[in-house]
């Protein structure tokens, strides 16, 4: 009974009502480490985790349309980048996709993530794959991560940004820029998929050559309200890369399984008009028009 009431608290349109639903199903849930199978993928998740693990272990697959996307954009040979890779779930198809000549960089700054992340690697023989346990941002350093118990996806860099509270812990941070020219022979970069939580500015910030230089096709999250919780701005994290090159925005419609093309107006009054003001989409930027077919 009390599952039913918070499944059905976390499907109103009331913020408050909600987080109560959420943390309702954390204290009843199971918690600890499980085995599942995706898309023909082996994945170890953790059962607490009602964002991907619940997915996973619920509906068998994690942003259904978003992973066919992944999987018609990510091509043989590209080098690609997973910043917020999490336990490795769009990691693991990355690595699959770009095969033998390609190469993956995956980056996840939370410990358990992290380590999920690695067996999960292992586990699907991602050899072309190279892990790190960082945060990305605009300086090479350290920061604070603020660690959400409820939705392991929902790690951020301010506590505004999380639900499940459970601390925070002190995280090594890199910049793109430094990092590609460093440790990339190439410093060729065709495709990066992120979800931080709000930090993706901050990221954008300390990438300017290298997204200059290569403009890769960028696929992120965009969540005004974890934006502006670091002190950011939506509008001009789009104008910036709207600078830089990328003249084509869509947004990923789940619910109609399509692309949507939006200009930065439109895309900031679709996330802040809900209710609560925290509406979030997750977007596809490209420098040049997008010739796609959804496998």
């Amino acid at each position: 009974m009390l599952k039913k009431i918070a499944w059905k608290l976390q499907s109103t349109n009331i913020s408050l009502l909600r987080i109560i639903g959420t943390k309702i199903q954390f204290l009843l849930s199971n918690r600890g480490e499980v085995y599942v199978e995706s898309l023909g993928y082996k994945f170890y998740v953790r059962k607490e985790d009602i964002g991907l693990g619940q997915r996973l272990l619920n509906e068998g697959v994690y942003e259904a349309f978003e992973t066919s996307l992944i999987n018609s954009l990510v091509k043989p040979g590209m080098n690609t980048l997973n910043i917020g890779a999490n336990i490795g779930y769009y990691t693991v198809q990355h690595s699959k996709l770009v095969g033998d000549t390609g190469t993956v960089y995956a980056f996840e700054p939370e410990s358990i993530n992290f380590d999920l992340l690695m067996k999960n690697l292992k586990e699907n023989k991602c050899d072309n794959t190279k892990a790190f346990q960082s945060a990305v941002g605009d300086k090479n350093g350290q920061m604070t991560l603020y660690i959400d118990c409820i939705n392991r996806g929902a790690m951020s860099m301010h506590p505004k940004n999380i639900v499940g509270d459970s601390g925070k812990v002190t995280v090594q941070s890199i910049t793109l820029d430094d990092y590609v020219e460093k440790n990339i022979i190439s410093k060729k970069i065709d495709l990066i998929q992120m979800d931080t939580q709000g930090s993706e500015a901050m990221i954008v910030r300390g990438a300017q050559n290298m997204l200059t230089e290569n403009k890769p096709l960028i696929i992120m999250e965009f969540w005004p309200f974890g934006l502006y919780s670091l002190d950011d701005d939506p509008q001009e994290l789009l104008e910036t890369l709207e600078q830089i090159g990328y003249k084509y925005i869509f947004s990923i419609d789940e619910n109609k399984q399509e692309l949507i093309p939006v200009n930065t107006i439109n895309l900031i009054e679709q996330c802040v008009g809900r209710p609560d003001k925290k509406g979030y989409t997750n977007i596809i930027l490209s420098s040049t028009e997008l010739d796609l077919k959804v496998n």
